[in-house]
């Protein structure tokens, strides 16, 4: 198996007399011809919104990010996941009381997620709620 990340398709036909599939990219060093058994296509994430479709939460048009959340992305600048802020639980919570996005879906269609960031975020939304019900966070060990 081979990545084919940053190229362009251009042609793809399947062969039912070999079975296999003939997929023709371009490329910046030119146009490459591959055949393979099988076609990986990774072309587009959009996350699953059905859990709070009816809830009001704001979204990016153009990520599918929660507003707040598309916006602190925007801002940070930033594609590399390693190199995004933390971000605090007011920036996960949405126009519905006591309901947060975290985790991939809080991200949209950006790539820039990282679990241990998640982790982090999760963290952070428990410590708040915690503290707004007057109870104490626990401490890091």
């Amino acid at each position: 198996m081979k990545w084919r990340g940053g190229a362009e398709c251009e042609g793809f036909e399947y062969n039912s007399a070999t079975h296999r599939y003939r997929v023709q990219f371009a490329t910046e060093a030119g146009a490459v011809v591959e055949d393979s058994d099988q076609v990986i296509v990774v072309c587009g994430f959009g996350p699953d919104t059905a859990l709070h479709r009816e809830l009001r939460v704001h979204e990016s048009f153009e990520t599918l990010a929660p507003a707040k959340v598309a916006e602190a992305l925007r801002a940070a600048g930033t594609g590399d996941c390693a190199k995004v802020p933390e971000f605090d639980a007011a920036t996960f919570a949405t126009q519905e009381p006591g309901f947060y996005i975290l985790g991939a879906k809080s991200y949209g269609r950006s790539s820039a997620f990282l679990l241990e960031t998640g982790y982090r975020h999760v963290a952070g939304v428990l410590a708040a709620l915690a503290e707004a019900a007057g109870l104490r966070a626990p401490q890091e060990a």
